[in-house]
Formats: C-alpha cells, structure tokens, sequence
C-alpha cells in the first residue's frame, strides 16, 4: 500500500445559502480529510455549517459536524478534522447565510 500525501483537495465559495456538496471521493480512493480553512469576505458577521455523511448526500442537523457556527468579518478558521472517507458515495457539504460570502478549502491524505 501506498502512503498517503497531503494535497489540496477541494475549494468552493457557495453562491446559495443550502448546503452545497463540496468533496466527494473517487471511486476505489480513500481519502482522509484533514483541514478545513473557513474564510470570511465580508465585512460582516456570519455564519457557516459543515456536513458529512459517510454514505449519501443528507446534509441536515443529523449528518452536521459544525452547525451554525460564528465567524466574524475578514477572519479565518482553521478547523482540524480526521475524515476518513472510505465510500465514493460519502460527501462533505457546506453551508452559509452570506451567498458569495465564504471560500471553504479543504485538505487531506489522498
């Protein structure tokens, strides 16, 4: 077996206030999610969620790994996470209330 590299994964700044689907793994892949970089925009306050769900695309309070969480204007989160995704139909989804208001970067183990 291979050993894994960190490498950049999936980037996305959702233009919709529902969650949008940001990483999905090739099939026969199993990559591990490391990080996640929350980036704020705007000049103002919002608010932002992350999802997984390890088998499908449900992407609700039961599958919410960070739910409604603050995140102040013109600030970063560095959120440290150990995501295995073993199933090609495994997702990782975003969501905000500022449309165009937050870029989600993720890295990982691929």
């Amino acid at each position: 077996m291979a050993s894994k590299k960190l490498k950049f994964l999936k980037k996305t700044k959702p233009a919709v206030t529902t969650p949008v689907q940001v990483f999905s793994p090739k099939v026969g892949e199993q990559p591990v999610v490391t990080q996640m970089i929350v980036t704020n925009l705007t000049s103002k306050t919002v608010q932002f969620s992350l999802f997984f769900d390890p088998e499908g695309s449900t992407f609700d309070e039961t599958t919410a790994l960070i739910w409604l969480a603050n995140l102040d204007a013109g600030t970063a989160d560095f959120i440290e996470l150990n995501i295995p995704m073993n199933s090609s139909s495994g997702n990782i989804a975003v969501s905000t209330n500022e449309p165009d208001g937050i870029n989600f970067t993720i890295f990982g183990l691929e």
